[in-house]
């Protein structure tokens, strides 16, 4: 029998993603990196090179696909940013858990001039499991 993922498990993390508050964040990388299993929370990310944040709402889980709203950062300006950024919400930067990293998207990387940043994600789904 190959591995798997045992329906009612899968389920059970996919319902994670409905009940858990999740940001996402826009990022430079003047002096940061992803570098996957080295940056796990949103602490390894320097907080200067954070360049707006938004709460992710009406997140959906539909046949392993996990989806939200299209997200607006209001009144963006600073440096550019290369990466989109999901993360985990707890309260505490320590433990909010880096869940997905973006850097080749249309449009990255990006120089705010002020206005606000529309994030359209993907028609079929922010990611897929």
């Amino acid at each position: 029998m190959p591995n798997s993922i045992a329906p009612v498990g899968k389920t059970n993390l996919l319902n994670a993603w409905l009940t858990g508050n999740y940001d996402v964040l826009l990022v430079d990388n003047q002096t940061f990196t992803y570098i996957e299993g080295t940056q796990t929370s949103r602490a390894d990310i320097p907080a200067v090179e954070r360049i707006a944040t938004a709460a992710l709402a009406n997140k959906t889980v539909t046949g392993g696909v996990l989806d939200a709203d299209d997200v607006v950062f209001t009144g963006v300006a600073g440096d550019p940013f290369e990466y989109v950024i999901i993360v985990a919400n707890t309260g505490v930067e320590a433990n909010d858990s880096i869940i997905a990293v973006f850097d080749t998207a249309t449009g990255l990387p990006l120089t705010p001039n002020g206005n606000d940043i529309n994030l359209a994600w993907n028609a079929s789904g922010i990611l897929t499991f």
